[in-house]
């Protein structure tokens, strides 16, 4: 078994063998011996003289025989001994401190599973700190949060296997830790589901004090076993609990006719006020509804990992102004349950805007590549009626595509738009076609017919207040081009440009009819 040279020293001494520590004490200082795994003793007859003989550990953790010479055999003997008999006492005494160690985070594991009591109790076997993470890197519990301030050093983790777990170990550098190493080994164990797949969270060890070459597997494989035992019961009831807020926003909005009194009963399981008023804000990441649908599965499992990082820097970020709200998702949107007033002060549309402007630039911050649309609905009475906001939501965004571009970041609040309210109730209106100037529905037509650009000609002439060189220039053509197509408009589709009520017209119809390619 092997034992370390400090510990052996230090037993000897408590053994009174003072003879045996002064020789290990020489030994250690001239061998740069780590630790020990055995001893023997032997005889060279040529340099008569006795052989105490150390197969031991160096620095660098390679495994050698050492020697010592005796010109007294029988005082190596002694010795010898001696130092069996001190070998013995150490991994009699590490037995015993293995059998308590697990006995003791077993009980805490069984009996009040708790992560805060766990470190602790191994920072009084082996004093290094500890942080656990959750998937996305949030700090669960620590022994000091200032540690999480590091950079990773650029050689590759290496991995490191035990008995039934494995870790990797890595060089880290600390940018600002004042009377402490500047640098560390940081032993990065990973929690994997019980199902396979992502990893779930993290346990990570620094050998800021006891240095990884004097750390004892055994105690570190039982606490990292126990730690990540319950990090897993612990993340496991998480999901549980995402999965019911997620079912209970879901149901709000799809069955609250069927289910109203079960919902109620669930907002009160939630602490969400039954009678308060709510409204309901939608953040879509465009392009992954569309992607996610045409992946492979260990493509999709990427996206819906990505979605579930932009879930949690919302819900963090957003959990700091509001604290009553529900942030969940369904789909591939991420929806809050906002509710109304919960600072005892008025809140208007703009506040809301507002706030929802910060996390659309935290996204931007934490996701630079991705386009972030979101939606903001009507505040409404009773959270059993937050179907009814979610639904002005998803005409928000719906408008805010043909407003600005599906592939645009944007804000779009239902409550700023007339016509984002006629939009809203799009579905209720039998005789749409009628509100669009039956002109345009040629045009549109005659497009599809011939191939031809008249009806985004129109679009761009009209957004460009009828001036025809700033139109061009959008569009990409020559001026003549453009004046030529403006006579087109003019002679074979009768559109009056001069008359400002027929503009008008005109760009409700176009309005509509984006809405109904849409």
């Amino acid at each position: 078994m092997l034992q370390s040279m400090r510990n052996i020293i230090a037993i000897s001494r408590e053994m009174g063998y003072e003879d045996l520590t002064a020789v290990l004490e020489a030994t250690e200082a001239k061998l740069k011996v780590h630790a020990i795994e055995g001893v023997s003793v032997g005889n060279t007859s040529a340099l008569e003289k006795a052989v105490l003989s150390f197969v031991l550990r160096t620095k660098d953790d390679a495994l050698s025989a050492s020697c010592v010479y005796f010109r007294d055999e029988a005082k190596m003997y002694k010795l010898a001994y001696l130092l069996s008999k001190v070998l013995r006492e150490g991994e009699r005494r590490w037995y015993d401190k293995i059998i308590e160690a697990n006995l003791e985070f077993n009980d805490i594991t069984l009996k009040e599973p708790n992560l805060v009591t766990m470190i602790k109790h191994f920072n009084k076997l082996i004093k290094n700190p500890v942080i656990i993470y959750d998937e996305f890197f949030n700090v669960m519990a620590a022994t000091d949060e200032k540690l999480c301030d590091y950079d990773e050093s650029s050689q590759k983790p290496q991995r490191c296997e035990m008995r039934n777990l494995f870790y990797y170990k890595q060089r880290v550098y600390f940018k600002s830790l004042l009377g402490t190493k500047r640098d560390c080994n940081r032993l990065l164990y990973p929690v994997l589901p019980a199902g396979g797949g992502e990893w779930k969270g993290y346990l990570a060890i620094f050998d800021m004090e006891t240095p990884y070459e004097e750390m004892d597997m055994m105690i570190l494989e039982i606490f990292a076993n126990s730690v990540l035992t319950e990090m897993r019961r612990q993340l496991e009831l998480q999901d549980v609990e995402r999965k019911f807020i997620s079912d209970f926003v879901y149901d709000l909005i799809y069955r609250k006719e069927e289910k109203a009194e079960e919902l109620l009963r669930r907002a009160r399981s939630l602490h969400v006020a039954a009678d308060a008023e709510y409204c309901m804000i939608t953040v879509r990441n465009a392009g992954v509804e569309k992607a996610a649908g045409m992946l492979e599965d260990k493509e999709a499992a990427r996206y819906e990992f990505m979605n579930d990082r932009i879930l949690n820097h919302i819900d963090n970020f957003h959990q700091k102004y509001f604290e009553q709200d529900i942030v969940t998702k369904f789909d591939t949107h991420i929806h809050i349950l906002h509710k109304i007033r919960q600072h005892n002060q008025e809140e208007t549309y703009d506040m809301i805007r507002d706030h929802c402007n910060k996390i659309l630039v935290m996204l931007k911050e934490n996701f630079p590549a991705l386009t972030f649309q979101i939606g903001i609905g009507s505040m409404v009475q009773g959270v059993i009626n937050i179907g009814t906001s979610f639904h002005q939501v998803e005409a928000a965004l719906s408008y805010g595509e043909i407003v600005n571009h599906e592939e645009m970041d944007f804000i779009m609040c239902y409550a700023d738009h007339s016509l984002l309210k006629l939009f809203g109730r799009l579905k209720e209106i039998d005789c749409l076609d009628e509100m669009i100037p039956e002109n345009l529905q040629e045009l549109w037509q005659y497009d599809l017919k011939y191939h031809t650009q008249f009806y985004e000609t129109l679009k761009m002439y009209l957004n460009c207040n009828c001036n025809a060189k700033r139109a061009a220039e959008k569009l990409y053509v020559h001026y003549k081009t453009m004046l030529y197509r403006i006579e087109k408009l003019k002679n074979n589709f009768h559109i009056d440009f001069d008359d400002a009520g027929g503009r008008l017209f005109l760009e409700l119809g176009i309005h509509l009819l984006d809405m109904q390619k849409k």
